[in-house]
This record gives C-alpha cells, sequence and structure tokens, in this order.
C-alpha cells in the first residue's frame, strides 16, 4: 500500500517579509517532492507568497504583534512586550491545534514561529538568531535569554539553522550552538534570488531592498531617499511592500519586485527585520 502524502504546512514570522521570502526556494523544494503545501502567512508576507503560489492553500492562523521604538533601546523596547509575546505564542499554539484538526496537515515548517510545534505531528523551526545579542551594556543578560531560548526551541523536534557550518557562517555568534545544547542541521543558505540570470549591465549604482517591522523600515527609507536625491549616482529602492504598486520617484524607487533585483550593483544596502 502506497504511503500518505505528506501535507506540510509552511508559516513564517511576518516581521517584515525575509522570512517569508526565504520561505519560497523551501517550498518550491516541497512542491517538487510531491508534497502537498498550505501557508499560514499574514501582511506582505501573505500577499508575496500568495502571488508567488497563487494555487497552494493558505490558512488563517494568526502571529505575533510587535512594536520597533522610533529610537532609544531595541533590547528595552522588545523586553517591555515581552508579557505580550509570550501570550501571543501561546495563543497561536492553540490556534495551530484547531488548523491541525481541520487540515490534517502530516508535518509542519515554522520560521521562527515559536507557538508552531505539536505533541503528535513532525515540527521543525527555522531559526538563525540563538544565541540573542542584547547589546554591551545588557550583555550579562545574554545566557540567561539563551537558556530561555533554548527551551522554546526544544519544543520542536528539528531546529534547521539557515547558514553554513561555522566558520563560514554568515551569521557570526548568533547561530553559534554547541551539539550537545541543542540538536540541529545547517541547511545552508536559502535566497530565492539564486536562479536569477547573470546581469548584463550595470544599470544602478545604489540599490537598497527594505524590510522589517515599522517604523523602522520607513525611517531608513526616508534617509535613504534624501540621500539619493543629493547623489549623482542613478539609485533604486526596493520598499519591502508588496501590495504597494505606485511608483515613487527620487532617482528611482520602487515597490518589492524580483526582477529588479537582475540590475549589477556595485553596492548594496539591506535592511532586514
Amino acid at each position: 500500500m502506497p504511503s500518505k502524502q505528506p501535507k506540510v504546512l509552511v508559516s513564517p514570522l511576518n516581521w517584515g517579509l525575509g522570512h517569508a521570502t526565504r520561505m519560497i526556494p523551501v517550498i518550491r523544494e516541497l512542491v517538487s517532492m510531491g508534497c502537498e503545501v498550505g501557508i499560514a502567512a499574514e501582511d506582505g508576507g501573505y500577499a508575496i507568497l500568495k502571488q508567488t503560489f497563487p494555487n497552494l492553500l493558505f490558512v488563517t492562523l494568526p502571529g505575533i504583534r510587535i512594536s520597533y521604538p522610533d529610537k532609544g533601546s531595541m533590547t528595552m523596547a522588545i523586553a517591555r512586550q515581552f508579557p505580550s509575546i509570550l501570550k501571543a505564542i501561546e495563543k497561536e499554539h492553540e490556534a495551530l491545534l484547531q488548523v491541525i484538526q481541520e487540515h490534517s496537515f502530516t508535518h509542519i515548517i515554522s520560521d521562527n514561529r515559536y507557538g508552531l510545534y505539536h505533541p503528535e505531528i513532525p515540527a521543525a523551526i527555522i531559526c538563525h538568531q540563538i544565541n540573542i545579542q542584547a547589546g554591551k551594556s545588557l550583555r550579562f543578560l545574554e545566557p540567561l535569554l539563551l537558556r530561555l531560548h533554548k527551551n522554546r526551541l526544544q519544543k520542536f523536534d528539528e531546529l534547521w539553522i539557515p547558514d553554513l557550518k561555522p566558520p563560514h557562517n554568515l551569521s557570526g555568534k548568533l547561530s553559534e550552538i554547541a551539539e550537545a545544547d541543542l540538536p540541529h542541521k545547517h541547511i545552508g543558505l536559502i535566497s530565492r534570488f539564486s536562479s536569477l540570470p547573470k546581469p548584463t549591465e550595470k544599470k544602478y549604482h545604489f540599490i537598497a531592498l527594505l524590510s522589517g517591522v515599522e517604523p523602522q523600515r520607513t525611517l531608513l527609507e526616508n534617509k535613504l531617499q534624501n540621500y539619493f536625491q543629493n547623489c549623482e549616482q542613478p539609485s533604486l529602492i526596493i520598499q519591502g511592500n508588496p501590495k504597494q504598486t505606485s511608483l515613487k520617484r527620487l532617482q528611482t524607487a520602487l515597490p518589492f519586485q524580483q526582477s529588479v533585483m537582475n540590475n549589477c550593483s556595485p553596492f548594496y544596502i539591506p535592511k532586514h527585520g
């Protein structure tokens, strides 16, 4: 009797677009392997995944909502929201149990969503921020943060680190972890841009690729616009907003489009989550 076709739920964190976009090659690989794939995403992540995979199943699974400060300590801003983050993790876990019951998923791949583990279904979490960095003034908290983080990660069957093995890892201390501390796999660098054709000409001198939680994304975009308006080089801002279709002009400012990444540029300015 043939084995049942795997039905995999893939769900990225909704803090910006990076978690959603790095799931694109993962989803493509699952589909090529013959898996049935369902996606749980929100906001911009939902928009870009729906554009990319219009025929796949999408389910509702509300996630964690946070805000970043206009200025001041990022660590303290997150610390103040920590109780609400923990509540949101428990709520998304409860919602997951209902989704599994309704759609009969057999596997779960969570990108930094800590509530998406299950007592009966294999679940992997994708995360490269194992050793949370608290900054110089709060570095004494890092051992405690690591211990708390491990307790969350250990609820999953597997930890997948989207990076190369040390000493070639790009994430440095963030992803360093002893094998005895927590079983894990390095799955290598994953990017939806790996299959783009080689650029034939240099169209832009600067390309800024923005993402992340507001208001930090917009604050950086405004600063870059002011700079690019006064520089003498052709420049491009990819705004990281797949829902926006209107064009904003400085020297050049566009909404999120993969095709523009095929324009060679000597300087890339990335803004992550």
